[in-house]
This record gives C-alpha cells, structure tokens and sequence, in this order.
C-alpha cells in the first residue's frame, strides 16, 4: 500500500522549484562553510573557485566516512 502523498501528480513548475533549491544548495552551502570558518577563526580563506571545490570534496568524504551514503 503507497502512502498518499506518493499519489499526487507534481507539475512541472514544483519539479523546477526544487531542482533549482537543490542545485542552490549544492552551490551555496560550501560557500556558506567557508564565511562559517572565517567568521570563527579568521583564517582568511579566498572566495574561489577551488576553495569551493576543496570544501565540496572535504564534505563528501565526511559524509562517506561517517556511514552517510549519497549511493543508493
């Protein structure tokens, strides 16, 4: 028996809202970590290109080291 909520037709402007909020979030939030580390401990970190991506891969081996899979 399926829940109810899995019965309702979502549109295709819900489907794009929560496309763009997650792809926001993926680009945002190691950002965020970065303002987060230098607010702190004033560490001084640029707003770059790779300090983005070196966040991004720093928080993907976290969540793969602590039992948090992005794989189904």
């Amino acid at each position: 028996m399926r829940p109810q909520f899995l019965n309702k037709k979502v549109d295709s402007t819900t489907m794009t809202f929560l496309l763009m909020v997650i792809i926001g979030a993926i680009v945002f939030m190691p950002l965020a970590v970065i303002w987060a580390l230098n607010t702190l401990f004033s560490l001084g970190i640029a707003y770059g290109f790779y300090e983005w991506l070196a966040v991004f891969v720093l928080t993907m081996f976290l969540n793969t080291r602590n039992g948090i899979s992005t794989q189904k």
